[in-house]
This record gives structure tokens, C-alpha cells and sequence, in this order.
């Protein structure tokens, strides 16, 4: 590496004044020559400024609105240089001696715009007025551009800045009396200046009012009283007044020379103001208007005019019309910035771009890897010629540094002074080489430009509060980066696309061209400082911490998690890393076996093989502790142990998971304002990355670990990455050993199987799981379950040693060690010791050995059904010849044979039959109720026998079917004949049962003159209906049913007759009644009526309402006869006396006269009260 210093690498002096600042009313000759001569016209600014100048030198031949530019440029892109040297070229500013317009053509690269300036200065001589709209000491933020623009015009045109002032200077000259003016103002205040009074606001105004005193005392009578009407009346400056005064006033204080307003910072001014913006319109229209070429206007914005006016959506339409107002559009970009730099202040002499070249052929590729960015954006590329060009910058940090400048301005902590990011750049590289504290220039060729040396030029710029906290940093860490690593973390938190990582901080510090890189170095840095609580990380970016930032780590960093704290993480980091839960299988994938998860004392996963974790002490011996789990597990077997290996990464991963999870139990309920919620969730991240980090630490402390089983050590997977995968290889070894008796049942029937071994009738020919594990044996020439193999004598051996299990006993003993068999391998045995008839199966209080009653089925096939019965071991009750006589009685009765001596194919095939008999004694006994036919008992008797056939085992079905046979069937066949005549004669019997019913024989019992040869009849009728037998006399029952019901009509008959006759009658005495023949046919009609009803609705009378009809009779004629009376001598009140009422017994003639008394009383009484009597 080369001794050279690097301010010998230059071609130019580094040392040189270079102003950082450009102010655009800066009038300073030396200072604007100077900026001048040092301007930097790259390619895009040489472009933007040909259009502008060809726009105006073409506005003499062809006159127009088109008068107005609009310069935009990303903050520090020169917008503002370019503003004011076109306006100071365009006027032709004499710059001591020459022309500001000949100086910037000698700039240009580009003859044009040198050829373009000289035809402007001879043909179009032009007034410019600069100023900075937003820097402008008397410009109010309220002011409107209008006045503002008024005001610049006034005072460049000689006039007073006071409004009302200057209408009197104008009015004065149009008179020509303005000398006069003068002349009594030198009078009135010898030895004062009116050019120096009229620009003192405070005095201007009385001052002038004493002279138009002295001018015209007849028209101002006080000195005093133009002051007050000229206050009284106020100037109104509209854009179109002030295009017409601009044209005007320029006429007659420039004539001939055209004006251009040159007024930068207008996008900040208006900043979104709809009226402002409104206002800038107007005026630019008005001079268009009415100048056609003789006014321009030029304004600077950091954003183009289409962005400004999308933001105002309410009025888009109307400042629509804005852009169309400004057809010159020139945006400056910031990729200049690097260009201007080097040239400006680092251009290299020839030795020192040798130099530089070898210097990036010998490390290019050191360099490239060392300083790479990690950022979102895209950055210029680190070439030969790059690196030569801005050494000992690099490219990426132009744009960097940009950035930051820009972060800075953004953040509000930069002075009120602080340049554009093109003239702090330039700033910043000279003061990167010169300045006395941290300047590189005499540094030997190869050290590099680091972030920190940027922060100690621009702290000034930087929030107190972060320079503070940076400046305590030297005494509080002592790692040699700790304080240029907070420096540049300082200054990338401003910096939003430039993640604040490690590596980054790294790349910014590299300190030389050949050096290492420092990020093993930053690492430890960080780390000291994030200890310290000096830096703070969220979301894997660093920061220097606000003041509720250090108290919020001041309160995590107090959090120390107790010894169960920690037991407690790491269990939940154990439970979360159990996932998916290891397993492994036997028999060819038989049984899955899952581990289950055990850590101090409690069983965190379920599983079904333990496996439990111990974590060894950092202070204790590892092998000790490892030698002490392999005699425990000599102890506890078919348990594996898990050795833990110490950790300290992990007790330190617990202690920050732990103090990220209290801190936001103690601060985050109550965090309500934007920073404190902003902590609460940046805490609950690094939260999260604490608990992924201790969830790894465990993994390898796991992998690393040692696992036993039984009093040895089990060998775990050597490239596992998580302990769930190590943990399988030993699992998969140790199955064999925990379930050495697995063999015996390794199978995992179907259900099908299960289903077919049940309701098999036979079980030669089963296949299968019943073949795979040979349950079965020929014996006696009938296929038998083999109760000899091992898996079923362990299942039998079980229930005898405990007096009985349940299926959930049973399935839980046997998925222990040894035997591990699955619940349906379990089922499966059962099942088959269950259809050998050697279990007695116990379900809801129904018990059933064999499995030919189909009730047993669901037992097994239905896991809790299943687990819910009782079994027990079974000791048959019959003998061979039972079963051979009762076959051969089953043969009788249902006319099957039934081969083989089990009584189980024999008690199903009972069962079976007992279906159809029982339903056939059921539908008969039922067929009967309604007409009460005799006998029913016997029937529902044999019912009950048949049931027991069907809800017992096997041999109790046998049993019961030898000892009720004969009885049933004989019922059975009753029931069937029973059955037949009910299909056949059921209306006979119907007809039977009513014709001793109350509507019938219950009427004819009611009849005088009954012959005793009906009421045999009756007898002998119900005694039919009543004999067990009287299915089979129905023609007996049918002959003495017709007899009843052909009495019963015959004398129905002669009622309705006898009925009829005397109705006639009836109608015959009405028509004899007093009063009827006086009526009309109608009314008779309407008399008779009822009495003819009587007889049309006898048809649906019975035998006993019959005979009550003339007895009623009687008195509907009574009724008809009053009422016939009643029409007949409406006028009249008539009495009716009923002879029959006063004289009820027969008499004699001794009791003639008294008969005869009581009549005439009656009658006597009647006619006193003025009545007719009518003697009924």
C-alpha cells in the first residue's frame, strides 16, 4: 500500500471557499461570480435550460400566453442555482464586468445555449427580479402572491414598498408633479433622503402627508389628513391590476426591456393551499393575458406541477388549467449530485487516477464484498472509474449521504440554514478532506470516508437529543466501535431504506480499501451498547433510543426471571418444539407409537411411550448426571430419559423471552399514546424472536444430549436439525423392546373383518386377520377358535384372573408394554373368543354368549359401546344331546334342519324364526281388540315365551325354545287361522258385535211385546261371540246376526208408518182450529210445516226416538194452533184455557159441575182482563 497522502491524488485546491448555501437574492458580486464560474452544467441541466432559453427567445417574433416555467427537482438537485442563473443570465447582470449571461455560456458545454444568451442579451433586454417566496423576511405565510409580487415589483421599480405610498408616487408622476413633491420634502426635512424615507414604513406615510399639506392645503387642510384617507382607503391588487401596473410601470421606468419574475421555493409556499394555488393561476393567466410575452415568470417547487395538483382533488378540474399555464416543465434530478461533486471538489490530477486505478484492479473484489449495502433501493455501481472519480468517497455513499441529508431536513432537527443536499454535499466532501478534526486529506491513500466522520460534520444538524445520549456513550462502553457505531447508527435511523443491521453498520465504517471486514467487530459492539441500554434493537434494526425507549428497556432490563420462570419457558419451548409429535411404528406400520413428552415430573405432550427430559445444571458434571438417569432408568422401564447438554446461549434466550414477556405484562395494558403502542408492538417481535431462538437452543441442546432406555444408552439421528427428528431413531429401536409380545397381535383388522367373523355361520373359510394369526382349528369335523394361541389365552387369563373386565380395561391393558396391540386387534380377539361361546358378554343388563343374536354385533363394532360392556369367562350349561333333541324339535316346529352340535348356529337360526312367529301372534291378538274377540291371552302368553327365545345367549335360547315349543305353536296356528278369518269375514264379525250393541239390541230390549224366541237368539249370539272357538262358527254367527237385524227393521218399519198416520191426523185437527180458515193458503202452509217434517225426517230416526214422535206431536199441534190465533186476530189479544189442563181424571156426573167451575173461573179471569178466551 502506497505512503501517498490523499490530498496529493487532487487537481485542484481542496481548501477553497465553497459557500453552502445558494441564495437566489443573493447580490453580492463576488460571491455570485464565483458560483457562477464553479456551476456545474451536466447533460439533463444543459437540455432542461436549452428549452427554456429557445421558449423565450422565440417569445419576440411570436408573442403568446406561454410565459410561465415551473422548475421542480428533488430536494438538493440545484433547482434553485438553475432558477437564478437563467433569470441573472437573462437580464444580463453585470458581474464585474461581464455579463452574467456571457459567463454562464462559457459553463455551457453545449453552444447553443451560449448562442441562445448572446441573441437574448441583444435582441431582448430584460429586468429580473429574484427573490425566495419562502425565506423573504416580509413576506407573511397569509400574504397573498398577488400582493407579494406587487410589492417586489414596487420596490425594483424604485417605488415604495407601502402600498398606499406607492399610488402616490405613481399619481404624482402621472401628473409630473413628483419633482415638486421632492422639492418640498427637502424642505419641509432638510438633510433626509425621500429615496431613504419612503422604504421606513413608519414614517413614509406621515412624511408624505405633511408634503401634500405643504402642495395642497386647500385639498389636505391638516398635515395629517392625507394619512388618514389614504388609510381609510385601502389599494386593491387583483392579478389583473397587477398584470396592467406590471406592463405599465415597466413602460415608464424600463421602456423597451421586457421583465422576468424569477421566484423560487413557490411549491413550499403554497404547500397544498387550494387558494394560493388558485391565486398563482390567476396571475400567471393575467400576464399571459395581457403581456403576450412582455412578463415571464419562473418558480421553483421540489415537486412537478401534475403532483402538486393531484393533491388538491377537490378543485383538480379547475387547477387543471394550472399546467396548462406553465408549458415549460424542466425537473432537475438528483443523480447529478454525484457528477457536480466530483468535479467540483474531487477531480483527480493524472497520478492520482493511476493511483486510484491500481489501487481498485489489486482489491476490487475485497472491496465490493466489505462495503455492499443490504438496502432496498438501488445503488450506483462500484467501478474503476466510480471509485476514481469520488475517492475517498465511494458511490454508494453519495446516495447515501443524500439520504441522510434529506432524512435530517425531514426530521426538523436540521438549522434553519442548512442547505440543499447538492451544496452540503459538496460541502460535506471538502470538509470530508479538510476539515481540522476528522479531514482524510492527509491520510495515506486507501483509508476510506466512514459514516461516524460524516456525523461529526453534521452534528450540528442532528436533534440534541440524540447527541447527547451519543456524546455520554464515550464513557459509559468501552468497546474501541462502541461510539462510531452508535454515530452511524445515528444517522441510518433517518435513512428509511437502509436497514440499521449489523452488516449495514459494518459497510459504512469499513475503514480502508485492503482492510477486514468489521462486522464480527459491530457485532460485539452492539451488543455492548444493546447491554448498556445505549442502542436499542427492534425488528432487527438498530436505533439510538428515545427518552420512553430507555425508560422502557430501563423496566425490561430490571425483569430477572426466577429458577420456575425459567423452568417454565423452557417447558413451554419444550411443548411448542414437540411438534409434530415423533412417532414410530411396529408390525409393518401396524401401530403408530407417539412419544409422550415428560419434563419435571409432569406430562406436557400426550403419548403413548414416555420420554422424559432432564435438564442438566450448567454446574453439575454432564457424564455424572448422565450416569445417574442410566441407573434410574434401570428402575423405570419402558421410559426413555433425554440428557439435556448445558447452555448458556439458552439461559440467556430464556432471560430476554422472559423480560420481553413481563415488560409487556407490566407497560402494555396502559400504553395508549402512538410511541408507547409502537414499543408494545416492536417488544411483542423481539418477543417472538426470543422464544424461535430459545426453541432452537433446546433443539440442539436435545440433538447434542443423551438418551437411555432401560440401562442403556439409544443412539439418535446425527443429522437431525430438531430434536423431534433426533428422538425417532431411538423410538424406532426401543419399540422392540417395550412391546416384545407386539408379534402376537400384530394386525389391524378391518371392520368388514369384524363384521364377517360375527355373523359367520361357519368359520372354515375365513380370511384375513383370523387366518394371519391362526385362531382357529377343525375339530370334530366342525371349525372351532382355538382358544390355545397366545394372544387369545392372554385375553382369556386376563378376565379369569380379574373376575371379569370391561372392553376399556382390556383395550387399555393391552396397548401397554408389553403387548402394545391396537383397540381393534383387542376388539378382534374378544370378538372371537365371544362367537366360540367362551365369554359371557354384559350390556346394558343383557347378557349374551355367542354372537348369533344380532344384538351382539354392535357390542364390538362400536368402539364405545365396546368399552362400556362387561365380560366374563363363560361355562357352558347344555349338553350335545340337548342341542341334537332340540334341533330335531326346531325341525318339527319350523321345518329346517340345522346341522352341527354348537348351539349357536341352532339358537340363531330360533331367534330367526321367533321374528316371523312373533309378528304373527302380535298382528292377530291386535286384529282382535276392537271387536273384543275371546282369547287374546293365550296368544299374548305365547308371545312372551317367544321373546325369551330371542334376548338371551345362545344356550339359554335353546333352552327356553325345548321347554315353550309345543305350547307356541299351537298358539302360532291359532293365530294363523285367526288371522285368515279376519281377512275374510271381519265385517261379519263387525256386524255381529253391533247387532248386540246398544243401537240395536239395546233398542228391541226396550219393546212390550218381544218374542222369546229373539231373546234366544241374542243368548246364543253372544255365546258364540264369546267362545274360543268362534272362528270357526261363522255361518252360525252370521244366521243369528240376520235375525236380530231383520227384528230390528220390521218393527222400525211399522213405526215409521204408524208415525206417518198420525201426522195426517194432526194436520186434520189443525185445520179445525179457530183461526185457521181465516188465513191465506200461504200461511196454512207455513202452519203445517212442522208436522210434516216430522214425518219426512223420520227415515233417520232409530227404533226408541220412533216411538217418541207422537207424544211430541201433541204439542207441536198446540204451538201451531196459537199460532194460528195469533194471525188470525192480530188485533185481539186471545187467552187459550185447556180444558185437559183443568181436567186431568175422569169424572162422574157429581163432578160435572165442579169440572164445569173451574172452567168458568178460568174463563171468568181471562175476560176481566179484557181478552177473548179460545177453549182448547
Amino acid at each position: 500500500m502506497t505512503t501517498t497522502a490523499i490530498r496529493e491524488l487532487f487537481s485542484g485546491r481542496i481548501d477553497r471557499k465553497i459557500e453552502e448555501v445558494i441564495k437566489v437574492d443573493q447580490d453580492d458580486v463576488a460571491i455570485v461570480r464565483q458560483e457562477i464560474d464553479e456551476y456545474i452544467l451536466t447533460e439533463s441541466i444543459e437540455q432542461n435550460m436549452l428549452r427554456v432559453l429557445d421558449g423565450y427567445r422565440q417569445s419576440v417574433n411570436q408573442p403568446s400566453e406561454a410565459i410561465a416555467i415551473w422548475v421542480a427537482g428533488f430536494f438538493g438537485a440545484g433547482k434553485s442555482s438553475f432558477a437564478k442563473y437563467v433569470g441573472l443570465a437573462v437580464s444580463n447582470r453585470d458581474l464585474g464586468g461581464e455579463s452574467a449571461g456571457d459567463l454562464l455560456g462559457r459553463r455551457a458545454n453545449n453552444q447553443a445555449i451560449k448562442a441562445l444568451l448572446g441573441a437574448i442579451k441583444e435582441q431582448i433586454p430584460t429586468e429580473a427580479i429574484i427573490f425566495d417566496v419562502s425565506a423573504d423576511r416580509n413576506v407573511n405565510a397569509s400574504d397573498a402572491l398577488t400582493k407579494i409580487f406587487y410589492r417586489k415589483l414596487l420596490d425594483h421599480l424604485g417605488y415604495s414598498s407601502s402600498l398606499e405610498v406607492a399610488e402616490l408616487e405613481i399619481e404624482l408622476e402621472e401628473q409630473g408633479r413628483m419633482q415638486a413633491f421632492l422639492d418640498a420634502f427637502a424642505q419641509l426635512y432638510p438633510g433626509e433622503d425621500w429615496a431613504v424615507a419612503k422604504t421606513r414604513l413608519l414614517q413614509a406615510m406621515p412624511r408624505a402627508s405633511a408634503v401634500m399639506h405643504a402642495l395642497e392645503p386647500q385639498t389636505y387642510a391638516e398635515k395629517d389628513s392625507w394619512l388618514k384617507s389614504a388609510r381609510d382607503e385601502s389599494v386593491p391588487i387583483t392579478p389583473a391590476s397587477l398584470a396592467e401596473r406590471t406592463i405599465e410601470l415597466m413602460a415608464r421606468k424600463h421602456p423597451g426591456k421586457q421583465l422576468m419574475f424569477v421566484v423560487d421555493e413557490v411549491g413550499q409556499y403554497v404547500a397544498r393551499d387550494i387558494q394560493k394555488m388558485l391565486d398563482l393561476q390567476a396571475i400567471v393567466q393575467q400576464l399571459g393575458v395581457k403581456g403576450r410575452g412582455k412578463v415571464w415568470m419562473m418558480v421553483t417547487s421540489q415537486e412537478k406541477l401534475s403532483d402538486v395538483v393531484g393533491y388538491l382533488d377537490d378543485n383538480r378540474t379547475e387547477l387543471a388549467r394550472l399546467q396548462d399555464r406553465f408549458p415549460y416543465k424542466p425537473v432537475l434530478e438528483p443523480s447529478d449530485i454525484a457528477e457536480v461533486t466530483s468535479r467540483r471538489v474531487l477531480g483527480k490530477n493524472s497520478g492520482g487516477e493511476q493511483t486510484l486505478q491500481g489501487l481498485f484492479q489489486q482489491h476490487q473484489g475485497r472491496l465490493a464484498s466489505h462495503t455492499k449495502l443490504d438496502t432496498k433501493i438501488r445503488l450506483p455501481e462500484l467501478t474503476g472509474k466510480a471509485f476514481a472519480d469520488l475517492y475517498p468517497l465511494l458511490p454508494y455513499q453519495i446516495e447515501l449521504i443524500i439520504q441522510v441529508v434529506s432524512g435530517l431536513r425531514l426530521s426538523g432537527g436540521a438549522s434553519k440554514q442548512f442547505g440543499g443536499a447538492n451544496r452540503a454535499i459538496i460541502k460535506l466532501a471538502q470538509e470530508l478532506l479538510t476539515n481540522p478534526q476528522c479531514g482524510l486529506a492527509d491520510e495515506v491513500v486507501g483509508t476510506l470516508v466512514t459514516l461516524d466522520r460524516v456525523y461529526d460534520l453534521q452534528s450540528n444538524n442532528i436533534d440534541s437529543q440524540y447527541r447527547g445520549k451519543i456524546s455520554d456513550i464515550a464513557t459509559k462502553a468501552s468497546h474501541r466501535l462502541a461510539v462510531p457505531v452508535a454515530k452511524a447508527i445515528c444517522l441510518l435511523q433517518f435513512v428509511d431504506q437502509v436497514p440499521v443491521t449489523e452488516r449495514n453498520i459494518a459497510v459504512v465504517l469499513h475503514p480502508r480499501v485492503d482492510g477486514d471486514s468489521l462486522e464480527s467487530e459491530v457485532q460485539e459492539a452492539c451488543r455492548h451498547l444493546e447491554e448498556r441500554n445505549l442502542i436499542r434493537k427492534a425488528d432487527g434494526q438498530y436505533r439510538i433510543p428515545k427518552p420512553e425507549e430507555e425508560d422502557w428497556e430501563q423496566v425490561r432490563s430490571q425483569q430477572a426471571p426466577s429458577a420456575q420462570d425459567r423452568h417454565n419457558l423452557l417447558q413451554e419451548a419444550l411443548r411448542q418444539n414437540w411438534e409434530p409429535v415423533p412417532s414410530a411404528g411396529l408390525g409393518n406400520g401396524v401401530k403408530s407409537f407417539k412419544a409422550a413428552l415428560h419434563f419435571r415430573g409432569s406430562e406436557v405432550v400426550k403419548g403413548d411411550v414416555p420420554v422424559k427430559v432432564e435438564r442438566v445444571d450448567g454446574s453439575e458434571s454432564f457424564e455424572d448426571r448422565v450416569e445417574q438417569l442410566r441407573q434410574l432408568s434401570q428402575q423405570d422401564t419402558n421410559t426413555f430419559f433425554w440428557a439435556m447438554r448445558p447452555s448458556p446461549e439458552l439461559d440467556r434466550a430464556l432471560g430476554e423471552w422472559f423480560r420481553s414477556q413481563k415488560v409487556i405484562d407490566l407497560k402494555g395494558r396502559d400504553a395508549s399514546g402512538k410511541g408507547q403502542v409502537q414499543l408494545v408492538s416492536e417488544e411483542r417481535r423481539k418477543l417472538e424472536g426470543f422464544r424461535q431462538e430459545a426453541c432452537r437452543l433446546v433443539d440442539q441442546a436435545l440433538i447434542h444430549g443423551q438418551v437411555l432406555l432401560n440401562g442403556g444408552p439409544c443412539s439418535i439421528g446425527a443429522n437431525a436439525s430438531r430434536a423431534v427428528e433426533a428422538i425417532r431413531e431411538a423410538l424406532s429401536d426401543g419399540l422392540a423392546q417395550i412391546y416384545e409380545r407386539f408379534g402376537e397381535a400384530a394386525v389391524s383388522p378391518s371392520g368388514d373383518e369384524l363384521s364377517k367373523l360375527l355373523s359367520a355361520d361357519n368359520l372354515k373359510g375365513l380370511t384375513g386377520s383370523i387366518e394371519t394369526l391362526r385362531l382357529c382349528k377343525e375339530e370334530g369335523g366342525q371349525w372351532v377358535i382355538d382358544t390355545k394361541r397366545p394372544a387369545l389365552q392372554a385375553v382369556l387369563n386376563r378376565i379369569k384372573v380379574k373376575g371379569g373386565q370391561s372392553g376399556k380395561e382390556l383395550a387399555d391393558h393391552f396397548a401397554d408394554a408389553p403387548y402394545g396391540w391396537t383397540l381393534d386387534a383387542v376388539k378382534f380377539l374378544v370378538s372371537a373368543l365371544q362367537v366360540g361361546s367362551h365369554l359371557k358378554a354384559t350390556h346394558n343388563a343383557q347378557s349374551f354368549v355367542g354372537s348369533a343374536n344380532p344384538q351382539v354385533r354392535p357390542l364390538f363394532t362400536n368402539n364405545s359401546t365396546f368399552r362400556a360392556t362387561a365380560f366374563g369367562v363363560h361355562t357352558g350349561t347344555i349338553t350335545v344331546e340337548d342341542v341334537i333333541e332340540a334341533s330335531k324339535q326346531f325341525q318339527k316346529f319350523a321345518g329346517k334342519t340345522v346341522p352341527g352340535v354348537q348351539p349357536g348356529p341352532l339358537a340363531k337360526e330360533i331367534r330367526n324364526t321367533a321374528v316371523g312367529v312373533n309378528a304373527d301372534l302380535n298382528a292377530a291378538s291386535k286384529a282382535m281388540v276392537p271387536l273384543e274377540l275371546p282369547g287374546r291371552e293365550a296368544l299374548d302368553q305365547a308371545c312372551e315365551q317367544v321373546s325369551t327365545w330371542q334376548d338371551s345367549d345362545d344356550e339359554e335360547v335353546v333352552k327356553a325354545f325345548r321347554a315353550s315349543a309345543e305350547a307356541v305353536k299351537e298358539q302360532w296356528q291359532r293365530a294363523t287361522a285367526i288371522k285368515d278369518v279376519l281377512d275374510s269375514r271381519m265385517e261379519d264379525l263387525r256386524r255381529a258385535r253391533h247387532a248386540l250393541g246398544e243401537r240395536l239390541w239395546g233398542q228391541l230390549q226396550q219393546e212390550s211385546d218381544l218374542p222369546q224366541e229373539l231373546i234366544e237368539a241374542e243368548h246364543q249370539l253372544r255365546d258364540l261371540l264369546q267362545s274360543l272357538s268362534f272362528y270357526e262358527r261363522l255361518p252360525e254367527i252370521d244366521q243369528l246376526t240376520k235375525k236380530l237385524e231383520d227384528a230390528y227393521d220390521q218393527r222400525r218399519s211399522e213405526a215409521r208408518q204408524a208415525l206417518a198416520a198420525q201426522v195426517q191426523q194432526r194436520i186434520a185437527e189443525l185445520e179445525q182450529a179457530p183461526g185457521f180458515t181465516e188465513l191465506d193458503g200461504e200461511r196454512q202452509e207455513q202452519l203445517k210445516e212442522p208436522l210434516m217434517q216430522r214425518a219426512s225426517t223420520a227415515e233417520g230416526l232409530d227404533l226408541v226416538r220412533l216411538r217418541d214422535q207422537p207424544a211430541m206431536l201433541e204439542g207441536v199441534l198446540r204451538q201451531q194452533e196459537h199460532k194460528a190465533q195469533q194471525w188470525a186476530f192480530p188485533e185481539q189479544e186471545v187467552s187459550t184455557v185447556s180444558v185437559r189442563e183443568l181436567c186431568r181424571e175422569p169424572f162422574d156426573s157429581d163432578g160435572l159441575e165442579e169440572v164445569l167451575g173451574r172452567i168458568r173461573q178460568r174463563c171468568e179471569e181471562e175476560l176481566g182482563n179484557d181478552r177473548k178466551v179460545l177453549l182448547q
